[in-house]
């Protein structure tokens, strides 16, 4: 533990949740308050105080989306690291002069650069704890998936904790971010976690090519039609029959979907854009329905859908025809779809924080389960 804190009592916690995910939408900021369970009462309770997302300047997406993943400069690098985290403290002092009320600690997921726990053994989330916890005044929990890969897992995804302690009730919770992923409660207790496949990163890099950040509700997709070759193409990697646990980075994406979909450049856009949906909803329909047949008849047959692709009617519509009406897929209100991985990073923040696990090796693979993230002092 870095800054020598010491463990709080007390029966709740005010934290602010950072999240900055790979389809570079912006930084999602949440001040949630957690309540542990009692002896008088079982579970987790919780209550969204406030939310922001703030957008990414060009400058910013221009350094987290393609200047660092490329490059060999590391000093560099860890200039980035320690300006990105400066700048992620910046944000939370100026989001927790807003409320009313003080915050114990900032739990930041920071911003991916490397992920390649199979290949090379490592992950990165550029946001520099230290610089984070001097520019906001407030401890700082971060570093979540490091110690993870260290015993031999993905470091991802680490959500499954939150879908369990938060959101039991429904049978399956499901992602859609820049990578989309989903979690399930077996039978004999574990948890089943896998990232799917590339969802926003895939939809926001063809939409930029008509100069929308977004393709609002999948207008533009819905008016095209599906491409076989591509099809075919992004449905081929091996990552898609590959058993869980399992995970992706951006340099896989670029490296396989991304490539498909340069090879296929000369297609019309709302073409590509529907074929890109199509496959998604493809994936995310065999794979939910996978999950579904290894748990009990009785389970909630409610799949819970949050992330900024919760948005896209289209991308929901083909989803719901793979699944042919036999899941239920569920979109809560706007604050829980927009915030819901930064409230549970909050989670994971205060697991830490405690001494308890947040990280299930039954997601991630590791050797063990374990409680990750490095703590620094303001």
């Amino acid at each position: 533990m870095k800054g020598g804190l010491k463990k709080r009592r007390q029966t709740d916690y005010r934290v602010i949740g950072v999240m900055s995910g790979t389809s570079l939408d912006g930084i999602d900021l949440v001040c949630v308050v957690l309540n542990p369970p009692t002896k008088r009462r079982s579970g987790w309770k919780w209550r969204i105080e406030a939310g922001q997302t703030v957008p990414f300047s060009m400058l910013w997406k221009q350094r987290l989306g393609l200047d660092m993943g490329q490059t060999s400069n590391a000093v560099a690098l860890v200039q980035l690291d320690v300006k990105f985290g400066q700048y992620l403290g910046c944000l939370v002092k100026k989001f927790c002069g807003q409320l009313t009320e003080n915050v114990d600690f900032v739990s930041s997921h920071g911003h991916t650069i490397f992920h390649q726990p199979t290949e090379l053994g490592l992950t990165f989330q550029l946001g520099h704890g230290g610089a984070l916890a001097a520019a906001a005044g407030l401890p700082v929990v971060c570093d979540f998936r490091s110690a993870d890969v260290a015993l031999g897992g993905q470091g991802a995804p680490l959500v499954p904790m939150g879908d369990r302690l938060l959101f039991s009730e429904f049978g399956c919770c499901l992602n859609l971010g820049g990578i989309a992923n989903l979690s399930a409660e077996r039978p004999d207790g574990t948890r089943l976690a896998f990232d799917v496949c590339a969802a926003n990163q895939l939809l926001n890099a063809l939409a930029a090519e008509a100069g929308l950040a977004y393709d609002a509700d999948g207008a533009l997709a819905r008016a095209g039609k599906e491409l076989p070759t591509l099809r075919a193409a992004l449905d081929a990697p091996e990552f898609f029959v590959r058993a869980a646990p399992k995970s992706l980075g951006r340099e896989w994406v670029e490296k396989n979907s991304l490539a498909a979909l340069k090879a296929a450049a000369d297609a019309p856009l709302p073409d590509r854009l529907h074929t890109a949906v199509r496959h998604i909803a493809g994936q995310l329909g065999r794979a939910i329905s996978s999950a579904f047949a290894t748990l009990p008849a009785e389970t909630d047959c409610r799949v819970l859908v949050t992330g900024g692709g919760a948005y896209n009617g289209f991308l929901l519509e083909c989803l719901r025809e793979e699944l042919a009406g036999s899941i239920a897929v569920v979109v809560p209100e706007p604050a829980i779809v927009e915030f819901k991985e930064a409230l549970i990073f909050a989670l994971l923040g205060v697991l830490r924080w405690r001494g308890e696990v947040n990280t299930l090796a039954s997601a991630t693979g590791a050797s063990r389960d374990s409680s990750g993230g490095a703590i620094y002092a303001p």
